[in-house]
Formats: structure tokens, sequence, C-alpha cells
């Protein structure tokens, strides 16, 4: 049977029986509200449910712009995990729901921060470059990065390609994309270190790479 009383009213019906379920407290309010005990246990039953589920679900805060920024940057610098992968997470275990749209704008406007930061860095003296290879989960294949080596600032990089020296050669060399860069450094560079890189350090290969780079690198 459907009672008369109003939300308010049940909500406080509920809430005296559950703050002080006494002796009598039924029957005193089975006859001043006119509802029947069975109606009331049944409230109280369904009060008592819906507060246990309401304390059980974590109350998630509203996170601002930044900070949403900052997990999606962090997840994908530290876990190396796909979008999906960062939007599974941040929905599973910060209540976050984000479209990968969302992810994917987040990462291009870091990347777009990154490169005006990195227009703006001019080193003060000549550097040394190291050539490392990052090898990938695929078989023979690495990511190809140039580091200042006094700094550890990434000043190029590629995904996995072959190591050998062919895929050097598309990165400092044939393309002059790396030359280009360089060029445009206020400050030279000394010197290129393959810090043990197969690709790279054949003597074949070194040489050309050298001769390659020799218009912006001094010492060679």
């Amino acid at each position: 049977m459907i009672h008369c009383s109003t939300v308010e009213e049940r909500v406080r019906i509920i809430s005296q029986m559950l703050a002080t379920p006494t002796h009598g407290l039924i029957s005193q309010l089975s006859r001043s509200h006119h509802v029947s005990r069975q109606t009331l246990y049944r409230w109280v039953s369904k009060g008592k449910q819906a507060l246990e589920e309401a304390l059980r679900t974590p109350l998630v805060p509203h996170q601002p712009q930044d900070a949403q920024a900052l997990l999606v940057l962090t997840l994908l610098l530290e876990t190396h995990a796909s979008y999906r992968e960062v939007q599974t997470c941040l929905r599973d275990l910060h209540g976050m729901d984000l479209s990968l749209g969302k992810i994917a704008g987040i990462v291009k406007e870091a990347g777009v921060r990154a490169q005006g930061w990195l227009k703006q860095q001019q080193a003060p003296t000549a550097r040394t470059l190291t050539l490392d290879e990052q090898y990938s989960s695929q078989w023979g294949k690495a990511y190809l990065n140039v580091v200042d080596a006094h700094s550890g600032q990434v000043w190029a990089t590629v995904p996995p390609v072959p190591v050998d020296g062919e895929s050097w050669m598309l990165l400092l060399g044939c393309n002059k994309v790396f030359c280009v860069r360089l060029s445009r450094e206020e400050s030279a560079v000394s010197s290129l270190v393959p810090d043990g890189t197969p690709g790279a350090t054949s003597d074949e290969t070194w040489e050309t790479l050298e001769i390659a780079c020799a218009p912006v690198i001094r010492g060679m």
C-alpha cells in the first residue's frame, strides 16, 4: 500500500528509527503517524540500505584541469600506457571520466608547451651529445635518442626503428633535420658520444655521421 506521507516526513521518521532504536518506538510511530508497523519496518530497512550504499561509494572531488592534465601525463610517461589504458585507469582509480579526445588534447597541448620551452633553451657553452638506443617491445627495434650529456635534455628522438647505422643516418644526417636543429642553437656542439650504441659505433657509420654533422659541430 502506498502511504500518503511526504518524502520529508518519511526521511524524518526513518532517521528517528535509525538514530534511536529504543523499545516501543515502532509502536509509538505507528500510532502517531497512522502507519502500520510492517510499513515502518520496510521503510527503515530501505533507509538503512540506502545510507550504507551512499557511504560505501567514494566521493570523487572535482579535479581542476591542471590536476587532470598532470594525472594523464604522469600515466603516459611513467607507465607508457595507451590512451585507452589511461582512460580506464582514471575512471577506475580516480572516478574521472575523460574521453579519448580529451586525453589526446591534453597530450597535444603539453607537446606545444614543451616545444615552446625547448625553443627558449640556449646552452651557455658547447655541448657534448650522447647517442642512446632505448630498446622497445618490438624485436630488433629501438627508440633513438640524442641527449645532452650534461643536462639530460633530449635534443632529438624517433619512435622504434631498426637498430643500425642507416637509422642513425636518417636521424642525424640524411634528412638534415637534426643538423638544422643544431644550426639554430647559439652555442655549438663540441662532440658526439655513441654511448655504446651498436647501431652507430661501426667505423664507417661513425665517420659518415661526423661528416654529416661537421658544419655545426666543433672539433671535427
